[in-house]
């Protein structure tokens, strides 16, 4: 049997944790907002988002290089003929293949 907490969930326990959690989740643009936009929380926060960010592209950038991506440039090998046939939107659009 379901009992009314303090907070007014009606749920068990368990079933409370979790709306509260999807509850956060659907609201996290707005409370990121908030610390975004609050004067004392701004500036830690917009430290957070630079560097959630910086690993991300970070990471992206080190997976991309990695040589079973094939994406990985070797100068030994390079020659003019590489280089002059290089295109990069073929690149680009290999890309987002591999990334989604």
């Amino acid at each position: 049997m379901a009992k009314i907490s303090e907070n007014g969930c009606n749920s068990t326990p368990v079933q409370c944790k979790l709306l509260r959690s999807q509850d956060l989740l659907h609201n996290s643009r707005s409370l990121l907002s908030a610390f975004l936009e609050h004067p004392q929380s701004s500036n830690d926060a917009w430290k957070w988002a630079s560097f959630v960010v910086k690993q991300k592209y970070s990471q992206s950038i080190r997976d991309l290089a990695k040589k079973d991506t094939r994406w990985h440039f070797g100068v030994m090998h390079a020659s003019e003929r590489k280089l002059l046939d290089f295109q990069i939107e073929d690149m680009a659009i290999k890309i987002a293949a591999v990334s989604s």
